[in-house]
């Protein structure tokens, strides 16, 4: 029964813009590969840091998997400059790191990330983790359409 579930949640899920970024691109390559293959259709990519604030004010993408360590700009300068444009709203960022320094995962965790991903990828965790922040982007719209109607409903 849960894979009848997690195959339906897959499905829904599948549709959800995915960003990209990385200053290496065949970290992006790995990653778009893993994700295609897993049904993933609608997967943009950069390498350019400066890019990602237009193309998420742009597409709304569902999730962002955000190297942090760029040249120019940091991940964690990125994320700064995401929350400033969104300050309401829950940013669905994934840093993708080589770095496991504790103290970079908490300045990471700070600045708005909601989970890691290691660098070299391990495909099974890249999925699991995607789908994870998927789910609460998707749950979070449900609720949030749900509270437009009911205060719709509600005399003014």
């Amino acid at each position: 029964m849960s894979d009848l579930m997690n195959t339906a949640a897959h499905e829904q899920l599948s549709g959800s813009r995915i960003l990209l970024v990385d200053d290496n691109a065949i970290n992006l390559n790995v990653l778009e590969d893993i994700l295609r293959k897993a049904g993933y259709c609608s997967i943009d990519s950069c390498t350019d840091p400066f890019a990602v604030r237009e193309l998420f004010r742009q597409h709304k993408h569902d999730i962002v998997l955000l190297d942090i360590h760029m040249p120019g700009l940091s991940g964690i300068e990125v994320m700064s400059h995401m929350k400033v444009d969104h300050p309401d709203e829950y940013l669905p960022v994934l840093v993708l790191t080589a770095d496991t320094a504790p103290d970079m995962r908490r300045q990471a965790l700070n600045s708005g990330a909601r989970d890691f991903i290691t660098k070299p990828f391990d495909k099974a965790e890249v999925l699991l983790r995607v789908s994870n922040i998927l789910l609460v982007q998707s749950l979070r719209k449900q609720v949030a359409t749900l509270q437009k109607r009911v205060d719709g409903l509600q005399p003014a």
